[in-house]
């Protein structure tokens, strides 16, 4: 049934008594698109829990997370900010967040991250081994490469104090040198550190049209036992770039697997906006876990930092030459 001669009585009633209208309107609105997080958690079959010192609520799923404070319209959800319709509120000793950050951003997060998408494509035929041309250049092609976060946006925090956003930035910066030595032309959302944000990513992915968009994370968990590398692509099966991104993500993966020692956490489906509202082919690569004391110390190697850039450049070429052959 609709809200909405519900909202004009109580508009009448906010006229007659001399209250603030558009308070009591906001409040009715909230409160009728809003969703418990103990249904939240019941829903996704997660852990939920209050942390009294820091006035915050955390819903778990085996290594995934959100975190949720009253009166903050910002929800983090493994580490990334995402903004809410309005702020969380306490009632009735229940913390309520917006429907549509459920729908949205919780359940697909929550959903797809047990599910890994072997079953879609052969695993052997994306062996990197079985793509590696190194002799040949790219030609006409080009990528866009974003560094994720960056300035006031830290990213994840690991314990020794490295910031997400330097290591993505730093990754990143030799990734773009080692595509351009390929012949590649290389757009980069950010090559200082200042912050972007998601709508002006999305808005340079679209107007630059590049050929495809690799996003550079690092992870972090709850736990520090969380492990290992991640290749995200879009929830969105029916769109055009779909099975590209798919294949650029399986070829990334196959790098991973051959050249680091880093565990191998799969290729998985989110509705990151970066790579969902993106209208090229697009993966996220979640490269390693700063929550994970073997991961973190792996990572702060400059060498290991050169590895990560040089298997995903190895998975773009790869992915390169088969789209080439296709045509």
């Amino acid at each position: 049934m609709s809200h909405f001669p519900c909202l004009i009585f109580l508009l009448l009633v906010c006229l007659l008594c001399g209250c603030s209208t558009e308070k009591k309107i906001d409040t009715y609105i909230q409160e009728n698109n809003s969703i418990p997080l103990s249904q939240v958690a019941q829903e996704l079959s997660a852990n939920l829990s209050w942390d009294v010192a820091e006035h915050k609520a955390y819903i778990q799923k085996e290594d995934y997370y959100a975190v949720i404070q009253p009166k903050n319209d910002i929800i983090l959800i493994q580490g990334e900010p995402y903004r809410m319709d309005f702020p969380a509120y306490l009632k009735n000793r229940e913390v309520y967040i917006p429907v549509r950050t459920y729908l949205q951003d919780l359940k697909s997060i929550f959903f797809y991250q047990v599910k890994n998408i072997e079953e879609e494509i052969p695993e052997p035929f994306y062996k990197i081994e079985n793509s590696s041309h190194p002799e040949v250049l790219f030609q006409e092609f080009s990528v866009m490469i974003d560094p994720g976060h960056g300035g006031k946006d830290t990213g994840a925090i690991a314990k020794n104090g490295t910031q997400e956003k330097n290591f993505n930035l730093d990754i990143a910066t030799r990734l773009s040198l080692l595509l351009q030595e390929k012949g590649a032309k290389v757009f980069i959302s950010r090559n200082q550190d200042y912050f972007l944000s998601l709508d002006q990513r999305i808005a340079f992915a679209n107007q630059n049209r590049p050929d495809c968009l690799v996003s550079i994370h690092l992870n972090s968990a709850l736990t520090p036992k969380a492990s290992g590398f991640e290749v995200w692509i879009s929830t969105n099966s029916k769109s055009r770039q779909y099975s590209s991104s798919l294949m650029l993500a399986k070829f990334i993966r196959s790098a991973f697997q051959k050249n680091t020692p880093l565990a191998d956490r799969g290729v998985r489906k989110n509705a990151f906006r970066i790579i969902h509202e993106s209208h090229v082919p697009s993966v996220l690569v979640e490269c390693c876990f700063l929550s994970n004391k073997q991961d973190l110390e792996w990572v702060s190697k400059e060498e290991q930092r050169q590895k990560l850039a040089h298997c995903i450049m190895q998975g773009i070429h790869a992915y390169y030459i088969h789209r080439k052959k296709k045509k």
